[in-house]
């Protein structure tokens, strides 16, 4: 059975390209959606391929559930302006912050990787932490909701989790199986 941690500890590449290839798109809509933001929380950076989005960030802090990735980050991190601080944690869904610490989460290419029992509870998580959540992730429209595409991606309705939650959405975009869109309290 597929376990999050135990998949993510055992994983060589973080970054593969096999689930939705990262690109100036993902740079741009995160950048362009950081305006006015210090503070942020990238919710499982792999080795850091969101860094060049956060040129105008003071304090960046990362989170995730492996420690695989520590030093990458934290040499790349010498590259930029910002304050940077990373925290592992092995219990998927909890971060340990405090309620509203960032200005915004992004979070790309993660929630795909969050099994239905998971996805709303991480996702809650996320805004609990934050003013708003950045998200850029897998969606399959043609496929049922939380149908799995291989072992470890599940195509999860997000937009319906935010209904259901009561959380705003905006700010919607598609580009291939790839959905960008941005959620926050009422």
């Amino acid at each position: 059975m597929y376990d999050e941690i135990t998949y993510w500890n055992a994983r060589k590449d973080p970054n593969s390209p096999a689930v939705g290839a990262f690109n100036d798109r993902h740079l741009f809509y995160i950048k362009t959606h950081l305006d006015g933001c210090s503070s942020v929380l990238d919710f499982g950076p792999g080795v850091g391929r969101t860094f060049p989005a956060y040129v105008k960030i003071k304090k960046l802090f990362c989170f995730d559930i492996t420690d695989k990735h520590t030093k990458k980050l934290a040499l790349l991190s010498d590259n930029y302006n910002f304050d940077f601080d990373f925290k592992v944690s092995d219990k998927v869904g909890e971060t340990g912050f405090e309620d509203n610490l960032f200005d915004a989460v992004v979070v790309s290419q993660v929630l795909l990787h969050q099994r239905p029992s998971n996805i709303e509870g991480v996702m809650s998580e996320l805004l609990r932490v934050s003013r708003k959540v950045i998200v850029i992730t897998w969606r399959d429209n043609s496929k049922p909701d939380s149908a799995t595409s291989g072992e470890h991606c599940f195509n999860h309705n997000y937009l319906k989790i935010c209904k259901i939650n009561d959380w705003q959405h905006s700010n919607v975009e598609y580009y291939g199986k790839d959905i960008y869109f941005i959620y926050k309290e009422k």
